[in-house]
């Protein structure tokens, strides 16, 4: 026996339905993926917040800074790597322009350049996009810089990336390896695997035109993951709602109602009276 609920309203009735197993077994697998991205989603997002709201009590007190360049898996730095200062000397003679990179609609590069800390070592600092490969104007008396900004990791190149020719000044990507063999001065002093994408430097004008770079990082925030998890639970629901409306519902076929049709009468036959 069918079961049918009505609307009110409307007749008649939608009919519930057995749906085609491979439709109901592709539906459940579909809905459960997104059900567990979104709640992978959710997950980090809890843990992140807790220990951003641990985290933050630290970094308010005082940004982390560091002079060793060869110690950025520190806690402190690690904890608060969004928002670090790193202090040196800059070596001005040695800048790595990656790219192309657009920005606004223009071409340009990011330009790279070494930071020398206290104790010799040494860590790249993205000094901001520009267009052309053209070397920055540094200061010559800009003495002793505090860059602040994001501290990560270079990421890694997709496979349509081509290949860098450092030999040529032609850097598509950022390779630590690759850096080291090219400028071993870098090598001898110690390169950091680290990257620290510049947003703020003092002296300000140290560098002229600096202009931070709007980099896509792998960092994400809480509010992010909590967008990412409520857009997989939405496309869960409407996998969901499409699988019931489309498989598991159906309209029963409407019958045309029975039309009698009269015949007209037969028009009256014979002689009309005379007057």
């Amino acid at each position: 026996m069918r079961r049918g609920f009505r609307f009110s309203g409307f007749s008649p009735a939608l009919v519930w339905q057995r749906p085609p197993l491979i439709a109901t077994l592709l539906a459940l697998a579909g809905v459960f993926v997104l059900l567990g991205l979104g709640t992978w989603q959710a997950q980090k997002y809890a843990l992140k917040s807790q220990a951003l709201a641990g985290d933050s009590a630290l970094c308010a007190q005082a940004i982390p800074q560091s002079a060793d360049f060869n110690d950025m898996d520190a806690d402190a730095a690690r904890l608060c790597a969004a928002d670090i200062t790193l202090s040196g000397v800059w070596a001005a003679d040695i800048q790595i322009p990656v790219g192309p990179r657009t920005h606004e609609g223009a071409v340009g590069y990011h330009i790279y350049m070494p930071l020398r800390g206290e104790d010799g070592t040494v860590i790249l600092v993205n000094t901001g996009w520009q267009e052309g490969k053209a070397a920055k104007r540094v200061a010559q008396d800009s003495g002793r810089a505090s860059v602040r900004g994001y501290l990560g990791k270079p990421s890694r190149p997709n496979r349509f990336t081509p290949e860098n020719a450092p030999q040529r000044g032609e850097w598509f990507t950022l390779k630590p390896d690759e850096i080291r063999a090219q400028f071993p001065a870098l090598a001898r002093a110690g390169l950091s695997d680290y990257v620290l994408f510049a947003q703020s430097m003092t002296p300000e004008g140290a560098i002229a035109d600096f202009q931070p770079a709007e980099l896509s990082r792998g960092y994400l925030t809480p509010s992010m993951h909590l967008q990412y998890a409520a857009f997989w639970y939405a496309l869960a629901l409407a996998l969901a709602l499409v699988f019931v409306l489309r498989f598991a519902l159906r309209w029963p076929a409407q019958t045309a109602p029975a039309v009698c049709v009269v015949p007209a009468p037969e028009a009256a036959t014979g002689a009309e009276p005379d007057a």
